[in-house]
């Protein structure tokens, strides 16, 4: 399990006394449904929570939903104010602060329904293409191993995508995302 969706932005705004008088702070996140989706009721569930927590604390909030990319682009340039599911890694610290983690996501590998695949280490996973989202942080041992053969993708699916039609061997996602 991994501690997910963590608020990453300009989190010490929401200390200080003059937040009524302050414009609304800008939310971002890509689709990534259960979790963030604007089709979805209150825009997903972290966005739910995320606004939730900010109207009570006595902010007002704007979300806009664009992909990852543009997402994490928009956060380093201040277009945006807050990225609500961001999973923790080192270099995101230079682009803004993270709050404590408000969700839990389990992390799955997926593979075709008739492949086989048993592992224990990361070691295991070395023969097999492996489709992630571009920019995604999963683990600081999966990102910084560079003997697994990661193949970039643009969302989560395209990488589904790839999957059945076999040109990645596994792909890797949350549970729920996947479901």
């Amino acid at each position: 399990m991994r501690p997910l969706l963590c608020v990453l932005g300009l989190t010490a705004m929401m200390f200080t006394a003059l937040a009524a008088a302050q414009p609304p702070l800008r939310l971002v996140a890509d689709k990534w449904p259960p979790f963030s989706d604007s089709a979805m009721p209150g825009g997903g569930l972290a966005t739910s929570i995320v606004t939730t927590a900010l109207t009570r604390a006595g902010y007002a909030s704007e979300f806009e939903e664009v992909p990852w990319a543009r997402a994490l682009l928009g956060i380093g340039e201040g277009r945006y104010d807050v990225l609500i599911n961001a999973w923790y890694n080192e270099s995101r610290t230079r682009l803004g602060q993270f709050s404590g983690a408000y969700l839990t996501n389990r992390i799955r590998l997926l593979k075709r329904q008739r492949e086989a695949l048993g592992f224990k280490r990361l070691a295991d996973l070395y023969p097999y293409s492996i489709a992630v989202v571009r920019d995604y942080a999963y683990s600081p041992a999966f990102d910084g191993d560079s003997r697994l053969n990661k193949v970039a993708v643009r969302s989560f699916p395209s990488a589904i995508r790839m999957l059945a039609a076999g040109r990645v061997d596994l792909a890797v996602e949350d549970e729920y995302v996947a479901r």
